[in-house]
């Protein structure tokens, strides 16, 4: 059975404007399942979803959020998890004050060895990369070892 379509009460030219203006792809999405419905570009949810590339029963979950709540909630993406962090606050403040000193880490595998010794803490490879490299936005660089002959002086040609 096709469920009925509900009415949306944006104008296409805002909807068109909402969308031009939206930074975030997930919400961007939304908009355009909107956009299309509202101006004709598409009639069913089938053919909104294959446009967008979702499934039907996604765009159908949006519309439906839609109808009963309006446009923001349907906007809203919610990205929390009920888990907690695997470092305590205090420890992550400090391997955030130690990243930012001039000789704090030359590897992940260097972070995981100081937490492990100072705070007792075992974190996977992976999680204290995302946190290093995505959280707290620092970035262990080391130089790349060179060769011996880059380092030797060039003899200098006399005549």
């Amino acid at each position: 059975m096709k469920k009925e379509l509900p009415e949306i009460r944006e104008s296409v030219t805002t909807l068109r404007q909402r969308l031009r203006t939206e930074r975030q792809g997930r919400r961007r999405i939304r908009l355009q399942v909107l956009y299309l419905l509202k101006s004709g570009q598409a009639q069913t949810r089938q053919a909104v979803a294959s446009l967008v590339a979702v499934h039907r029963h996604t765009v159908g979950r949006w519309l439906e959020i839609y109808d009963t709540a309006g446009l923001e909630a349907m906007l809203a993406i919610k990205t929390h998890s009920n888990r907690q962090s695997v470092l305590p606050r205090a420890v992550r403040q400090a391997v955030a004050k130690k990243l930012h000193h001039a000789h704090g880490f030359a590897s992940y595998g260097e972070v995981q060895q100081w937490l492990h010794r100072r705070y007792g803490v075992h974190v996977r490879y992976k999680t204290l990369h995302r946190l290093v490299r995505y959280q707290l936005r620092a970035k262990l660089k080391v130089p790349r070892p060179s060769h011996v002959k880059k380092t030797l002086p060039q003899p200098t040609s006399s005549r």
